[in-house]
């Protein structure tokens, strides 16, 4: 468990019930705005990873409809990259691609 999630399970932990509840209510109504750079910065990169795991993943299944083989190494590597940018240049080449090389080649 990444150290900041201790932190919230241990702060969690000691608030009153009542203070438990309220702070849970207001995480999870999807409205809150984080305060403190912390959870700003740790929330903004699990959004970033979040995404960049989605395109590679749309990527993979875009090559996968297109009757597009992909070898392991490749799949790797896609779901290794957290290059937003890159993961949507492939993207776009797998549209209109008829091989790997034609995405995944410089």
């Amino acid at each position: 468990m990444p150290n900041g999630e201790m932190y919230i399970d241990l702060v969690m932990a000691v608030l009153p019930r009542a203070a438990r509840h309220f702070s849970e209510s207001l995480m999870t109504a999807g409205t809150y705005e984080y305060k403190s750079e912390f959870a700003r910065r740790y929330f903004s990169r699990g959004e970033a990873e979040g995404q960049a795991k989605g395109e590679a993943k749309a990527l993979l299944a875009v090559l996968r409809s297109r009757g597009i083989t992909v070898d392991e190494s490749t799949v790797a590597r896609v779901g290794a990259c957290t290059d937003i940018e890159q993961l949507d240049v492939w993207l776009d080449r797998a549209a209109t691609a008829r091989f790997a090389d034609e995405v995944f080649g410089d």
